[in-house]
């Protein structure tokens, strides 16, 4: 009977320990700041930089004004962990191909 509560035991730590090793191997990707972009027509996840290590999941994703939360995959070289990073797609302004015609009163003196 002791024998067996003793392989019970020794089952019950080997168990532990190889839960612990696995939880030890799980990376965690860097934090990463919000990216600002500035909207250009067209564009998609691909014209946007990150930094060393991470990678968009679809980079063929088009950008849409605003803050908007996208998946992205980090790796370390050896595991990938799926992360969600945020980019601030900015509008810009456009330009009126318009003349502006400025008129002068002129008063007779």
């Amino acid at each position: 009977m002791k024998r067996k509560s003793l392989v019970v035991l020794l089952l019950v730590l080997i168990l532990a320990l190889s839960s612990m090793f696995v939880a030890c191997n799980q990376i965690q990707a860097p934090s990463v700041d919000t990216i600002k972009f500035d909207f250009v027509k067209g564009a998609t996840l691909s014209d946007v930089d990150l930094p060393q290590g991470f990678a968009w999941k679809n980079n063929t994703t088009s950008l849409t004004v605003g803050e908007n939360m996208y998946d992205a995959i980090y790796t370390d070289g050896k595991n990938k962990v799926d992360v969600k990073i945020a980019v601030n797609v900015m509008p810009t302004a456009t330009i009126c191909k318009k003349k502006l015609v400025w008129t002068t009163l002129r008063k007779n003196l």
